[in-house]
């Protein structure tokens, strides 16, 4: 009890001292004595009570500190949910293991199928480019047959002539005098480029010879194409160019073909015409060269001719008479030449224009014929709407096509109504189409103009069934 009672005491002693530190540190912050008693400030005193400290050490004090509980080990026991649940899980995977193989099973027999099926395809498909190859066989032994046929047809017509029938009414929808010229010129030249020997314009079922309109177009029709047929030196010696209908003739382009040739092309034919002089009882010929040609017959001035001048000589005598040793003075100015029908220069390989000629209908085409060798033409092609699509090469248009000397294509009036087929117009057992063919085929305009038809249809003509 003595020591307890002696710790005590310091303790007290301790804690007294510890207030007297304070004290003294908070002195430091008094104010100086300068300053008013009102704003002085009284030191705090911590003061403690050694009756309250004496308390908290005479309170008893455990003896044992409370021990820790411990965990207490479960001890494995068999329990039956764990069993059942294994037993499910295992019966769930035989299951889903069974569902898994028939999935696949199915899997297995739709590609089998699918395979199966696709082996079959394909035998259908080797089948039928086997079929496609065979029929591209036969299309091509046909071309080759047709081909050849086409080869000797062409040679043996190497030397027949080509016409073809146009409407009169060719020009109808044009306007322009100018134009009209134009459109004429285009026709020309289609008919010069594809090697055409005669156009027959023939007068369609709704020509009024009182319709001034109409009239006007056929005979402008007719004498531009003369025209420009013509070679450019005898143009002035056989037509009026005052007249109305040439007024835009100087406005076209000059056609270089065989026949009119210029004054330093060296020819063996020439075009010419009989002038108003003669010697003797013979005619001379203007054919735009710097000498006339002499030759033995008397004709009317003005006359159209086609010499041959292949055989002139100055100072001798070919047996056409305007030569020898009589006429050497006529020697000088004139050269000898002979009348040759273009007919002949045709089987020399020459193309030498063509001529113009006007019917009343589409009857009398054939039945008009002026080929001295025969009364008809030997081969009809008719071409309108009606007709079958050409070309091709296994159609029968060739197949049936023949050997001829006189070609006649048919342009059946495209302004005519469309519902009567213009075969059953003709209204001659003379003029009966051998070929009713259509070229007009997959175009995207409905109406082509009469100048397109015949370009198209003659380029595709040529080369078929003529040079």
């Amino acid at each position: 009890m003595v020591q307890k009672k002696k710790n005590n005491k310091s303790k007290t002693t301790t804690n007294a001292l510890a207030v007297d530190g304070f004290n003294s540190m908070f002195s430091m912050f008094e104010s100086n004595p300068d300053d008013s008693n009102e704003n002085k400030i009284e030191p705090l005193i911590l003061t403690t009570q050694n009756n309250d400290l004496e308390k908290l050490d005479n309170e008893p004090k455990p003896k044992n500190p409370p021990k820790k509980l411990k965990r207490k080990l479960l001890i494995d026991q068999p329990s039956t949910t764990t069993t059942t649940t294994i037993e499910n899980n295992n019966n769930n995977n035989e299951i889903t293991i069974k569902n898994n193989n028939n999935e696949i099973s199915k899997i297995l027999d739709f590609k089998k199928k699918e395979l199966e099926n696709r082996e079959l395809d394909i035998i259908v498909k080797e089948k039928e480019i086997k079929r496609q190859r065979k029929d591209i066989k036969e299309e091509m032994d046909k071309m080759k047959v047709a081909l050849n046929k086409q080869k000797v047809l062409l040679e043996q017509n190497k030397n027949s002539t080509v016409s073809i029938a146009i409407p009169s009414n060719a020009l109808s929808g044009i306007q322009s005098e100018e134009m009209k010229t134009y459109i004429i010129e285009m026709i020309s030249r289609q008919v010069t480029m594809n090697k055409i020997d005669e156009i027959i314009v023939f007068k369609t079922d709704d020509y009024n010879e009182e319709d001034s309109q109409q009239q006007s177009d056929l005979n402008l029709l007719l004498k531009v194409l003369e025209y420009i047929e013509t070679p450019s030196y005898l143009r002035d010696e056989l037509f009026n160019t005052l007249e109305k209908d040439y007024f835009n003739v100087d406005k076209l382009n000059s056609i270089n073909s065989c026949q009119q040739q210029q004054p330093n092309d060296e020819q063996l034919y020439r075009e010419g015409v009989v002038t108003n002089q003669h010697w003797k009882n013979q005619s001379i010929v203007n054919v735009g060269l710097e000498k006339l040609v002499l030759i033995p017959k008397r004709l009317n001035p003005g006359t159209r001719l086609t010499i041959d001048i292949k055989n002139s000589s100055n100072g001798d005598d070919d047996g056409t008479g305007g030569g020898g040793d009589g006429n050497r003075e006529t020697n000088d100015k004139y050269i000898n030449g002979k009348i040759i029908s273009p007919s002949d220069i045709k089987k020399e390989g020459y193309y030498w224009g063509h001529h113009i000629r006007l019917v009343d209908s589409l009857a009398k085409v054939a039945s008009t014929c002026q080929y001295e060798d025969t009364q008809n033409y030997d081969y009809i092609i008719m071409h309108s709407q009606y007709g079958e699509q050409f070309p091709s090469y296994t159609d029968v248009v060739i197949n049936n096509a023949k050997k001829y000397n006189h070609l006649l294509v048919i342009f059946a009036d495209a302004n005519a109504s469309s519902t009567v087929n213009p075969e059953f117009k003709l209204g001659s057992e003379v003029l009966v189409p051998d070929t009713h063919i259509n070229t007009l085929v997959d175009f995207n305009i409905k109406k082509l103009r009469f100048e397109e038809t015949l370009s198209i249809t003659l380029s595709k003509l040529k080369s078929t069934f003529y040079y």
